[in-house]
């Protein structure tokens, strides 16, 4: 009984080293060298670099610097580095650059004001239609809210950046309402007097 689990912790151990040294280091990568027909553990390149030459037995591996316009954001092996995305090109109108390209980081585009990001495109913000009012402004990523304007608020034009706005007070100004608003249009204030045949008379005031 104690020669079986001494065996089975033999094979457990054998097992588990031999995971562990078949793994390459973490700052290296696998390598099957053609000419020698060894495995080797080669350096990875930095960010900003790409992978020339793979190491052999006598040489490490051989990074070069990414040119203009390219990148690797990551430690690599790539034989090439990546092409910086380009911003507000024909089929992609409305958006500027927000951050630049360089040996490390991608180019990030992003959509002018007045506008949101939709399937990888800039559409204009919706309008607000009369009578309702901006719930939420829209920001590069997303659309405007609308929301439909209270009692005692009214919004009298489309508008994506417009919220609805409460209407004038006629009687702090001393006048009266001559006509009610809604929430499609403001109060109309005006002075009332009786005149000499005793009927009211209101006169707008703008």
């Amino acid at each position: 009984m104690l020669f079986t689990h001494l065996f089975i912790f033999f094979q457990t151990s054998l097992f588990v080293c031999g995971v562990l040294a078949s793994d390459p280091p973490p700052t290296k990568w696998q390598h099957d060298d053609p000419i020698s027909g060894k495995t080797l553990y080669c350096d990875w390149c930095k960010p900003g670099e790409y992978m020339n030459r793979p190491c052999t037995e006598h040489t490490p591996t051989e990074c070069l610097p990414c040119p203009w316009d390219h990148y690797t954001e990551y430690h690599n092996q790539e034989i090439e580095c990546l092409l910086c995305q380009q911003c507000n090109l024909q089929d992609h109108e409305h958006e500027h650059e927000a951050l630049p390209c360089t040996a490390e980081q991608n180019r990030q585009c992003e959509c002018d004001d007045g506008y949101y990001l939709r399937l990888e495109f800039c559409f204009p913000h919706t309008k607000c239609q009369k009578g309702e009012g901006v719930r939420e402004k829209g920001t590069p990523w997303k659309n405007t809210r609308c929301m439909r304007c209270r009692p005692g608020t009214f919004s009298d034009e489309e508008s994506s950046t417009a919220e609805c706005r409460a209407h004038t007070n006629c009687t702090a100004r001393g006048e009266c309402v001559v006509r009610q608003g809604n929430r499609k249009r403001d109060n109309m204030c005006g002075t009332c007097a009786v005149n000499g045949t005793g009927m009211l008379t209101c006169c707008y005031s703008p």
